[in-house]
């Protein structure tokens, strides 16, 4: 009842952070209540075949919705930023530097080794590569999963909590 009141107060906010939520919470946040609901006002029985097509089609419209919202709330976004002053529109070149910052800041809080792995790698890549900009992010992507796969298979860096 609760994410039902979210819903209809922040609309597709709402909805676009519920869809950006991690497998399992995304399901039982949003997907299993829609699913047992649509049961329910259906009158059908959970588990009966009747059900199992109600609730593919209830969590289908969920995500029509959510597919829709996101493309509303792209365009109502793209509509007010430009709008927006110059100097404001050029602070968002920081947000995925940002974002990056503190996912690299997260796990140098687990072990430091992964942050100085992280900063290493990407000083390589961004400043003596010379590859063009567009490029660094998937480069770095795919340098760090090769660095996370050689240090696991190694068992390098494994904490004794983890064994």
């Amino acid at each position: 009842m609760v994410h039902r009141a979210r819903l209809l107060l922040l609309g597709p906010g709402y909805l676009w952070h519920l869809h950006q939520l991690p497998g399992r919470q995304h399901l039982q946040l949003f997907r299993l209540p829609v699913s047992a609901v649509a049961q329910e006002v259906a009158q059908v029985k959970e588990g009966s075949h009747e059900g199992e097509i109600i609730s593919t089609l209830a969590i289908a419209a969920t995500q029509m919705m959510i597919t829709l919202s996101a493309f509303t709330d792209a365009i109502f976004v793209s509509a007010i930023v430009s709008l927006l002053p110059v100097p404001v529109v050029a602070a968002f070149d920081w947000l995925l530097p940002s974002v990056y910052g503190a996912i690299v800041v997260q796990f140098g809080l687990r072990n430091w080794r992964y942050a100085a792995m992280a900063v290493t790698a990407s000083i390589v890549v961004v400043i003596y590569s010379g590859l063009p900009g567009w490029s660094h992010i998937p480069i770095l992507v795919v340098v760090m999963v090769a660095l996370a796969l050689f240090t696991h298979k190694r068992r390098m860096w494994v904490s004794k909590e983890t064994d």
